[in-house]
């Protein structure tokens, strides 16, 4: 405690003299907590022996006031941006009924003086000059034990406890202990107040009691109370506001200003009378005071505020995040002892910025798609910081469960995992056993430019038989197939029946340990999802998603803080409302990071994030063949983001047939990522209502993101995506021929085109047949060796060369044909996705076909 102003002792010349302070002597100290403690005690259990035990227990408690006033005296930690700007300071401990109050200590020079005035005149007149007790209080307190029939007027006046009792009693017992009524408590708070008295200055206890006194509507000292009932510090209080403030102690729920307006002006002219009366106003400047328009301008009679509630918090669902996390960080314990001053990754700018476009957007989408709600975080990657974090549309807003946070709550993806998907094609591969998802030999890896059939499925395929679903049989958003395409195409047009066949080759168990790998909590059912994972049929936090993004921005490198041990958001708890992650052996070595400082009380630093930990977490190519497949214009939004290299999936999750009718969307996302910054955005409903029937992301989630990375983005340095080195395994892969992607026989391939529904449209298309001949080839000759050192041959159906040529026939899905000894060039025929055939050298990939027409 601090009583001092400019290192100046700090005066209050009309109520007391200023003290170079003279102790009073141990002798006084044991006489006079003798005395009253024998009276009183005698008089209640009538032996001494009691009152010596009394004695010896107050004696020990004595001890721990200066433990007890330095915890009393610990505000609520306070949150800042990571600019310093003020974001949310937390209740504390319990008062009432466990209830948590809002504290917020200051020096007794950083009060009011009318408020010292008026809180002295109206609670412990005789204050500055009694030894810490009320002492005809307590002759009246024993005299009425005595002689409970008596009435004596004698101690008329007399008061109730002093200041100095009533520090005593708010720091060292409970509340149910507070408002007992009994002499064992009175007496130990007599020795506890007489001990306050002899180790604290007056001053010191004043500023301890002004900082502790329960001020109502939770708020504890008259800092907080100001800044509730006036908005404003204790040191600009007028003297009505002071006088109103020092009636509330006596009795805070009955001299509540928003429950009881009028018993609380009675009070604050009670206060204002005895203020005159001692002569320390005037009576002008009390009816002046009492003439202040306090309810006119602070609204008293309409109700009562959330204190220390989220809701006045300018980013209310992020401090949450990072309360999590600073328990995490320090303990629980710690974290409940507040004093804690700590500045968090958040760049309120931005979050400011971040939540007016998407309030914008939100409530044009609920007008045109039914969608009430929108989410979004930003992630930087180069650090792992969270700088923006939207949870929802508006906190505050209950018919949309504006409290639910969204980016921590389960939320289905729809196409986006599809980059899960296609990451582990890229990566991992086709194993020899996809249903078991054994990776003893590889195939090969998977090439954005690797072929897939986009054309129904029926009957199941293997990879995708699970007891779930065993029927399940995928469809695309819009209903139509277009044939043969590369996997670019099919992620790029996020197309739902190519990431099934991929994924039925690849295995579901690759893609759910390519996102574990990545950073993403649960998938702890794999049995459960089969392939319908890859279209969003699965449960994931967005804010996971944003975390994958920025890891990808990275090149596969992972960087943020540590995760602890036993993170509460990993192992099973609560994240929002009912939904609930599973504990799991997944959980991420790495989180992202939303405090970079704490500091104690007294300015110790006790955690700081001064740089990244940094995990290669997917080889870099595999993670930058995604940025380059999806970044923009060509990727799935199919514009620009300024001069900005910026990659982006988009995803709409469609409503479960079995709840809906299977085609209103529920979900509609965009996941995007650039140097600078990674960004996620989630649009829907919070209750998973329908949108309309149009809502698709594109739409939604993907205007809503364009906006904010261009308000982001626009003015910052291009920084490309670099391309890393080839892997040796990738380049390698080549040789053992493409993947079985499109494992059709000729037969089976020419039925596909017959019903298809292909007819020659313009001058110069092929006929059925003949684009029969073109795509599935006599015998199917494929493209030569990638790496061959020859010049293309003229090879015919057989597809054959001399030594050093490559084949040359217009292939089809069968294997390629032959190369001699040192492996044949590319071919040069228009179209075949065999792998090529082999000499000693082998054959590779080639080019892909001239022309591939669509079907309807």
């Amino acid at each position: 405690m601090s009583h001092t102003r400019n290192g100046r002792p700090h005066r209050h010349s009309r109520l007391h003299r200023i003290n170079h302070r003279r102790k009073p002597s141990n002798r006084i100290f044991w006489i006079a907590g003798g005395f009253f403690g024998l009276v009183l005690t005698l008089a209640a259990a009538g032996g001494a022996g009691f009152f010596f035990q009394q004695f010896a227990v107050a004696s020990d408690d004595a001890e721990l006031l200066p433990d007890l006033i330095e915890a009393q005296l610990l505000p609520g930690n306070v949150f800042y941006d990571r600019n310093g700007a003020l974001l949310h300071q937390d209740a504390v401990g319990g008062d009432v009924d466990g209830d948590r109050i809002l504290r917020q200590p200051v020096s007794l020079g950083s009060m009011s003086p009318h408020l010292i005035e008026a809180v002295v005149s109206t609670e412990d007149a005789n204050f500055y000059d009694n030894p810490g007790i009320n002492v005809r209080g307590l002759m009246r307190a024993a005299y009425e034990n005595l002689f409970p029939e008596s009435d004596s007027d004698a101690f008329e006046g007399s008061g109730g406890s002093s200041i100095t009792q009533q520090l005593a009693k708010l720091i060292y017992f409970e509340y149910a202990e507070r408002i007992e009524r009994s002499i064992e408590r009175k007496n130990r708070e007599i020795f506890l107040a007489l001990a306050l008295n002899e180790q604290y200055s007056k001053d010191e206890i004043l500023e301890a009691y002004l900082n502790t006194v329960p001020m109502g509507n939770l708020t504890q000292g008259v800092e907080a109370a100001a800044r509730v009932y006036f908005g404003k510090h204790a040191s600009e209080l007028t003297l009505g506001e002071a006088a109103l403030l020092a009636g509330i102690p006596q009795s805070p729920s009955d001299y509540d200003p928003y429950r009881n307006w009028t018993r609380t002006q009675q009070r604050q002219a009670a206060v204002l009378n005895l203020m005159a009366q001692r002569g320390l106003i005037t009576p002008a400047q009390a009816d002046a005071a009492r003439n202040e328009p306090l309810d006119e301008t602070y609204g008293f009679t309409t109700g009562a505020p959330d204190v220390a509630s989220l809701k006045q918090s300018p980013a209310p669902h992020f401090v949450r995040y990072a309360q999590n996390e600073l328990r995490e960080l320090v303990g629980v314990e710690a974290y409940n002892r507040g004093g804690l001053k700590v500045t968090t990754s958040l760049d309120l700018g931005m979050q400011l910025t971040a939540q007016r476009i998407t309030q914008e957007w939100s409530y044009e989408f609920e007008l045109t798609h039914d969608a009430h709600n929108a989410a979004l975080s930003g992630i930087d990657p180069n650090s792992g910081e969270i700088l923006v974090y939207v949870g929802s549309r508006n906190y505050n807003d209950l018919p949309i469960q504006g409290e639910n946070d969204i980016l921590v709550s389960l939320q289905q993806p729809g196409s986006t995992i599809k980059v899960l998907t296609y990451l582990a094609a890229f990566w991992r591969g086709a194993p020899d056993n996809p249903q078991t998802g054994s990776w003893d030999e590889y195939l090969a890896h998977y090439r954005p430019d690797t072929p897939v059939l986009d054309e129904p499925i029926n009957p199941p395929l293997p990879g995708c038989i699970n007891p779930v679903d065993p029927d399940y049989s995928p469809q695309n958003a819009d209903h139509s197939f277009r044939g043969q395409m590369t996997i670019r195409d099919a992620l790029r047009l996020s197309r739902n029946i190519p990431a099934v066949r991929t994924i039925a080759e690849v295995g579901w168990q690759a893609v759910i340990e390519t996102a574990h790998q990545l950073g993403i909590i649960g998938l702890n059912n794999p049995s459960g999802y089969g392939c319908a994972l890859t279209v969003g049929g699965v449960d994931l936090r967005p804010l996971d998603l944003n975390f994958v993004a920025a890891t990808l921005a990275n090149n596969g490198l992972m960087r943020g803080r540590p995760s602890v041990s036993g993170d509460l958001r990993l192992t099973g708890v609560a994240t929002s409302g009912n939904a609930r992650i599973a504990p799991g052996e997944n959980a991420r070595n790495i989180d992202p990071a939303s405090i970079l400082r704490v500091e104690d009380a007294t300015g110790n630093v006790i955690y700081g994030y001064d740089q990244p930990t940094e995990e290669q977490v997917v080889p870099p190519y595999y993670a930058w063949l995604v940025s380059d497949v999806l970044r923009m214009p060509t990727g799935t939004l199919g514009y620009s983001i300024c001069d900005q290299d910026v990659a982006a999936k988009t995803g709409t999750q469609e409503q479960d047939e079995r709840v809906g009718d299977g085609e209103a969307s529920i979900d509609t996302w965009t996941m995007g990522w650039s140097r600078h910054l990674a960004v996620t955005v989630w649009v829907g409903n919070s209750d998973n209502g329908p949108m309309t029937r149009d809502s698709f992301s594109t739409g939604t989630a993907g205007r809503l993101f364009q906006s904010v990375m261009e308000t982001f983005l626009c003015e910052r340095e291009r920084i490309e995506f670099e391309e890393p080195p080839v892997p040796e395994d990738y380049a390698a892969s080549a040789r053992r021929g493409a993947p079985p992607n499109n494992p059709f026989t000729y037969e089976e391939c020419a039925d596909i085109l017959r019903q298809s529904g292909y007819t020659p449209s313009e001058a110069g298309d092929p006929s059925l047949e003949g684009l029969i001949g073109q795509l599935c080839g006599a015998v199917g000759g494929g493209f030569g060796g990638e790496f061959g050192s020859g010049e293309p041959g003229d090879g015919g159906d057989d597809g054959g060369g001399d030594d050093g040529e490559g084949g040359g026939g217009p292939g089809g899905f069968g294997p390629g044909g032959g190369g001699g000894d040192g492996g044949g060039g590319p071919g040069s025929g228009p179209g075949g996705f065999g792998p090529g055939g082999g000499g000693n050298g082998g054959g590779g990939f080639g080019q892909p076909p001239v022309v591939v027409p669509s079907f309807p």
